[in-house]
């Protein structure tokens, strides 16, 4: 689900990390095929999430770009209409591949203790700039799928007259303009002057 509105670069990153901790939490070491098997899968189901929704992706927005520049109107639900069919079969795909040609021993799973994990995620409560990103990150969810959404008139023609590009330039702006505790949400200086423009 977050890999549907995120790039896959930044989901690879998250699940695979927790992936090795989960892999060393039960001693299941490098090179072996179950250590394997799940960065596989992290990488398979990441790459096919992206693919659901096409705001936000190189590939997507060109491909959206090239279309209306043919004539074709674009609508997010007669997309998610291919998109999620699609994906529902690479993700069962996956699970084929794992399950009768990859055939990890998962026997060591069988001592995993998940509680440790979920009391850890639960001492580390949200902080109020986690919330205010999560709330701009609804928004901004809502907004690319209000378009669609035609039974609410008005509304729905709103969003559709503003496109696909300025809700998440609005998003960026509100973020690094909302301060907590004297810092903005999103340090946009510090985080431009670290991007590699030379590349």
């Amino acid at each position: 689900v977050i890999g549907v509105w995120m790039s896959h670069a930044v989901t690879i990153i998250l699940f695979s990390t927790i992936g090795a901790a989960v892999c060393e939490s039960v001693n299941i070491k490098k090179g072996e095929k179950m250590y394997t098997a799940i960065l596989i899968s992290v990488l398979w189901i990441c790459i096919t999430a992206e693919a659901i929704i096409p705001y936000g992706k190189i590939t997507g927005m060109t491909v959206m770009a090239v279309m209306q520049g043919m004539g074709y109107e674009f609508s997010l639900v007669p997309y998610l209409k291919m998109s999620i069919p699609f994906a529902i079969l690479y993700t069962v795909l996956a699970w084929v591949v794992l399950r009768f040609i990859l055939r990890p021993d998962v026997s060591k799973f069988k001592n995993y203790n998940g509680q440790e994990f979920r009391d850890k995620l639960k001492s580390l409560p949200f902080t109020r700039k986690e919330k205010l990103s999560l709330f701009i990150y609804i928004f901004l969810v809502l907004s690319l799928l209000l378009p669609s959404m035609t039974f609410l008139g008005p509304v729905a023609e709103f969003f559709t007259s503003v496109g696909t590009s300025w809700m998440p330039l609005l998003c960026v702006v509100a973020m690094a303009v909302i301060r907590v505790d004297g810092e903005p949400i999103v340090p946009l200086g510090r985080g431009m002057a670290a991007l590699p423009w030379s590349t």
